[in-house]
């Protein structure tokens, strides 16, 4: 899978457009899935606002709402100090694909390498305007459950680290 995710970002930057066949989900063939059930319980269980609390006792916002005749799922997350995010997710084919537009200036695009009605697990395809020392989201991913979601986002940082974040979400009471 690593090797998979490298070169398609190798090839990316080269220049070059990586293919996706669209078959079935195979180990040879790790990004080709059906998303149709994972796009539809997106679509279907996101809309709205949601809160999570985190340990320090902050509380982040994010909104979901479905745009461009529903095509595409645009996600507005606002930080605990104020920062907002913008991740856009849609269809293209048979795959599930996630562009998002970090504070920190870059954009990441990410393709569901796992997608289920209850999970959806998307990894790093490639990414624009990155400075050394920014963190770059190489995997977002939820578990949707019947009260809300959980949402996990991993960042790759200068000289490999990663930090890694869990959110549980619950939906907002109305305004």
């Amino acid at each position: 899978m690593k090797a998979v995710l490298l070169a398609c970002a190798a090839a990316t930057l080269a220049g070059c457009t990586p293919s996706f066949d669209g078959g079935p989900a195979s180990a040879s063939n790790a990004w080709s899935t059906d998303t149709e059930k994972a796009w539809t319980a997106l679509a279907t269980s996101l809309p709205g606002r949601w809160t999570s609390t985190t340990a320090s006792n902050k509380t982040i916002t994010v909104s979901y709402r479905l745009v461009s005749n529903g095509s595409a799922l645009v996600e507005t997350f606002t930080t605990a100090s104020g920062k907002e995010t913008l991740s856009v997710y849609h269809r293209s084919g048979r795959e599930l694909m996630l562009t998002h537009y970090c504070a920190q200036g870059n954009q990441a695009r990410l393709k569901a390498t796992e997608a289920r009605d209850d999970r959806v697990v998307f990894d790093f395809l490639d990414a624009t305007n990155v400075s050394d020392e920014q963190g770059v989201m190489h995997r977002l991913s939820f578990a949707l459950r019947g009260d809300g979601f959980d949402q996990t986002s991993v960042y790759a940082k200068a000289k490999g680290e990663r930090d890694s974040t869990t959110l549980r979400f619950v939906r907002a009471a109305p305004e």
